[in-house]
C-alpha cells in the first residue's frame, strides 16, 4: 500500500495540490484593462483569487493584517495596487470598511469576472445593478 503525506497525496502523485487552483482566465488577461495594471495590481488580483473558493466571492479582504503574512510590506503599496484593480473594473467592493473601536469591519471584495455569492457580510442592494452580474467582455 502506498504511503500518504498529511495532504494526502503518494510519493510520485502531486494530485493533493490538484484541490484547488486559483487563475485568471485568458479572456480576462487579454483585455486592455488587465494589460495595463501593475505587477503589484497584478499580484494583489492574484491574493484575491487564492482567497476565492467558491462560495465566497464578495467576501475576500485586502486587509494589511491578512496580506503581510502573505509577503506584502506596505500598505500603501497594498491600497494603491487596490484602487488599479477598481479602475480596470476588475475588482468590485461588496462593503466598505468602517473603523470603530470596538465594532470594526473590513472592506470585502469580488472578483468581477466571477459570480458574487450570497453572504451576510455584505447586500448586494447596496452594489449598482450593473456590477452584480459578472463582467464578461
Amino acid at each position: 500500500m502506498a504511503k500518504h503525506n498529511s495532504k494526502g497525496a503518494t510519493a510520485n502523485n502531486r494530485s493533493a495540490y490538484k484541490r484547488s487552483f486559483s487563475g485568471i482566465p485568458r479572456w480576462v488577461m487579454e483585455t486592455g484593462d488587465y494589460k495595463r495594471l501593475s505587477g503589484n495590481a497584478v499580484k494583489l488580483l492574484v491574493e484575491l483569487g487564492y482567497q476565492n473558493r467558491g462560495n465566497n466571492n464578495g467576501d475576500l479582504t485586502i486587509a494589511w493584517h491578512v496580506l503581510k503574512d502573505r509577503g506584502w510590506n506596505s500598505r500603501t503599496t497594498i491600497e494603491n495596487a487596490r484602487d488599479e484593480l477598481l479602475e480596470a473594473d476588475l475588482i468590485l467592493r461588496t462593503r466598505e470598511g468602517r473603523f470603530l473601536n470596538p465594532g470594526g469591519v473590513c472592506a470585502l471584495y469580488a472578483i468581477r469576472w466571477l459570480p458574487l455569492c450570497d453572504s451576510t457580510k455584505f447586500s448586494t442592494d447596496d452594489i449598482p445593478k450593473g456590477k452584480r452580474r459578472p463582467r464578461n467582455d
